[in-house]
């Protein structure tokens, strides 16, 4: 019988530890400013450009 999927464990990938960080510590991981700024701008700005060509036809009604 299969395990239910909350008692299965997780694949883990191990990397370089370069912070000595242990099991428990708290870590906190940063985004690089070139790869936060495209992604916050595309999250705010696409929706916004999507309705364009709506407004422009006329098919938004306020």
């Amino acid at each position: 019988m299969k395990e239910p999927l909350f008692l299965q464990q997780a694949a883990v990938d191990f990397c370089k530890n370069s912070i000595n960080a242990r099991p428990g510590d708290h870590v906190t991981i940063g985004l690089n400013r070139m790869a936060l700024v495209p992604s916050s701008l595309m999250t705010y700005l696409l929706p916004l450009l999507m309705l364009i060509p709506d407004v422009i036809t006329g098919e938004i009604n306020a």
